[in-house]
């Protein structure tokens, strides 16, 4: 029957030796320093691991937001753009008006156009 040991998974076969013993405690410092010195790395993999990730969804979040701002300057430009239309549609009814000689007043592109609203 096969006896299993902590390190190689595999052990002796019948009475252990008392060599092998000696030398399995002798060796022990040595692997539980080398089996810290694995963890330690594998914890530093972890945490570089983790600032990556936040690293890079900060990142997405940033690339969000000015695709958010991108959103938000066309809305803009379509609110002033409308305000414009409207302006020119006013604009060419009254000049329709006064075409047709309802209204005695010609009313002029610039001065209309900029003309504060009363």
């Amino acid at each position: 029957m096969p006896r299993y040991s902590g390190y190689s998974g595999y052990g002796s076969y019948g009475a252990q030796n008392p060599l092998v013993s000696i030398a399995e405690q002798s060796a022990l410092p040595a692997f539980q320093s080398i089996e810290s010195i694995v963890h330690a790395f594998g914890s530093v993999s972890m945490m570089l691991e983790s600032s990556y990730h936040a690293v890079r969804a900060s990142f997405q979040a940033v690339l969000g937001v000015a695709e958010q701002f991108s959103t938000m300057k066309l809305h803009i430009s379509q609110i002033f753009s409308a305000l414009a239309t409207f302006r020119l549609v006013k604009y060419v009814y009254k000049k329709l008006v006064y075409l047709l000689g309802i209204q005695p007043e010609n009313p002029e592109l610039k001065k209309y156009i900029w003309k504060a609203e009363e």
